[in-house]
Formats: C-alpha cells, structure tokens, sequence
C-alpha cells in the first residue's frame, strides 16, 4: 500500500466531458502529456493522469513486485522486467486500488502512448450494451504492435473471450 501512496492523480477537465479516462504517464516522456490532451480534447474526455514522483522505483519496491518477473513481448525471448516496466505496473496496480476504493463500477484505462479515436466514449457505450449477456471484469480495448487480430472464442460481434491480455494499454 505504501508504493501506491506514491502514485499522483492529476485531473485534466474537460468542460463538455462525456466521459472520464485515466492515463499512466511516464513523466520523462514530456511530448506525451499534450499529445494525449489533444486527443482527450477531441474525443471530449475528461482524463486523469497517473504519474510518480520520482518516476524511477527503488530496488526494495521493486522486490515488493515479486522477484524473478520477466517479460515476453511479441516472439521475443523472455527478459527480466525494466525499472520503467515495474513504474508502469505500480501505476496500473495503483488505478486498480482507487477503482476499488471509490468503488466506481467501470473505468477505463489508457497508457500515454495510445491513439484514442474521436468517439472514443461512443464506442465504449455501445460495446456496454453488447456486456450487458456476458459476465466480464476486464475488457482489453484497441490493438498494440503487431496484435491487431482479435483471439479466442467469439461471443458477439465485437467480443472475444480470451484468458489473455497481450497488452495493457488500453482496458
């Protein structure tokens, strides 16, 4: 709980919102902050971001993470996870606990890297609709790298279920 504690929420408004997002920023990529603004601009979103300060963990937080965690993207071969990765991983965990703390009962989050389409939260209202005969926790949104096809057994016309979430940067 006191590695979360370091996690800092910053809202950005939007005065004609439809909808609220949270999006994990690293603070050394600064071009990001204004790239997604914009784009939270145009899909009439208000976001909230997800930072750390100082953005770097510490090696006796990431022990905390577990020991021995690797990663495997795409084909690639398994590598041990980076200190921006487990910064990463503290932010989504961090979203996690103040999700459950507000008790809020659908959220949606982005990583600061995502393209986010101008109806965006239109799209996300409509796929609801399509949840509502399927019980679900987590819903996996978007594409990443080369993971565009949808896997496992289709269940409607927009929705797969699979026990796997290639990506997290968008959910």
């Amino acid at each position: 709980k006191e590695i979360l504690e370091s996690v800092i929420f910053t809202t950005v408004e939007h005065p004609e919102a439809v909808g609220v997002v949270y999006i994990l920023h690293y603070n050394k990529l600064t071009a990001r902050v204004p790239f997604m603004t914009e784009q939270l601009k145009t899909a009439r979103l208000t976001g909230i971001f997800v930072t750390r300060d100082p953005d770097i963990v510490p090696d006796e937080e990431r022990q905390c993470l577990g020991p021995g965690r690797i990663m495997v993207q795409d084909d690639s071969s398994p590598r041990p996870v980076s200190v921006k990765e487990d910064s990463l991983s503290i932010k989504h965990l961090a979203v996690a606990y103040r999700i459950l703390q507000k008790r809020e009962e659908v959220a949606m989050i982005l990583e600061d890297d995502v393209f986010v389409s101008p109806s965006l939260w239109e799209d996300w209202s409509a796929l609801k609709w399509e949840l509502n005969v399927i019980p679900w926790s987590i819903v996996s949104v978007g594409s990443c790298y080369n993971h565009r096809l949808p896997r496992g057994e289709q269940l409607t016309e927009h929705i797969w279920f699979t026990q796997v979430m290639r990506c997290g940067h968008g959910y």
